[in-house]
């Protein structure tokens, strides 16, 4: 019996869903405007998961320190704010 690999299991919700649901129009608006709105021309470049990863580390650390500098602020700690809320952290 053949099992197949994990990078072989994919299960696509828009392979059921595409039928019933209208084609989006984004590409009829003007450049600018569709190009903001996430229309693109080609597909983009596929990048390896190294270079995903260090940019979730990056915006998980940058959150972080965002939220530990809201949390250090005086009217929080005036109230008896605690200095960060310990389930941003983990």
């Amino acid at each position: 019996m053949h099992y197949p690999a994990a990078k072989e299991l994919h299960f696509s919700i828009d392979k059921y869903l595409d039928p019933y649901i209208p084609r989006n129009r984004i590409d009829r608006l003007p450049r600018p405007l569709s190009h903001f709105l996430g229309y693109r021309d080609a597909p983009r470049q596929q990048i390896g998961n190294v270079p995903i990863a260090l940019w979730a580390a990056l915006g998980g650390f940058c959150g972080t320190a965002i939220l530990g500098g809201l949390f250090m602020a005086d009217f929080i700690k005036g109230a008896g704010g605690p200095v960060i809320v310990g389930s941003y952290v983990s």
